[in-house]
């Protein structure tokens, strides 16, 4: 469990699936993601799974993100891979629309950033987001990382393409 002022990152569980599913099925949320928009029970289910997997085994970790007080998911983030013989780790995350601009994710974000290089010894840190976010790639420089480029044409989202910028934090920043 990671804990800011305001809020409680706990490790993710099968239990959390029903608090979860809202936010993954909201347009909103799931607009600038590579996860399938309006994700079938069965997809959110294998999902979750994947998470307390990777959690498990250390290839990766993910937390929700709630309030400090309440049960409510929030969000999501996640160290997606750990790549261990470089210690780099990428970050994903998800929150729920009438929490954002309030300064949550930023704050889940340092706060697993430190974690991430405190505790696990890792040494970078990367994120990767469409060019058309600017609410994420605000979320990433408030919390130090650096943007480090642009991947052009990276992203299939159905029959497009689109380009994704690059960011990266590394524990010496």
């Amino acid at each position: 469990m990671i804990e800011t002022d305001r809020l409680c990152l706990s490790t993710v569980s099968q239990k959390d699936w029903a608090g979860y599913a809202p936010i993954l099925r909201a347009p909103e949320t799931s607009r600038f993601s590579d996860l399938p928009k309006k994700p079938s029970d069965k997809r959110i289910t294998a999902l979750i799974n994947w998470m307390v997997r990777i959690s498990a085994d250390g290839k990766g970790h993910a937390w929700m993100i709630r309030m400090q007080g309440s049960d409510q998911i929030i969000g999501c983030i996640r160290i997606n891979q750990i790549e261990k013989k470089t210690a780099i780790g990428s970050i994903g995350y998800e929150l729920a629309e009438q929490f954002w601009n309030k300064g949550l994710m930023t704050e889940a974000v340092q706060a697993v950033a430190d974690y991430c290089f405190l505790t696990l010894s890792l040494f970078r840190l990367e994120a990767w987001t469409h060019l058309e976010n600017e609410s994420s790639k605000n979320v990433l420089l408030k919390a130090g990382f650096q943007m480090e480029g642009v991947q052009r044409q990276k992203i299939v989202d159905g029959e497009n393409r689109h380009d994704l910028c690059l960011f990266g934090k590394l524990a010496i920043d």
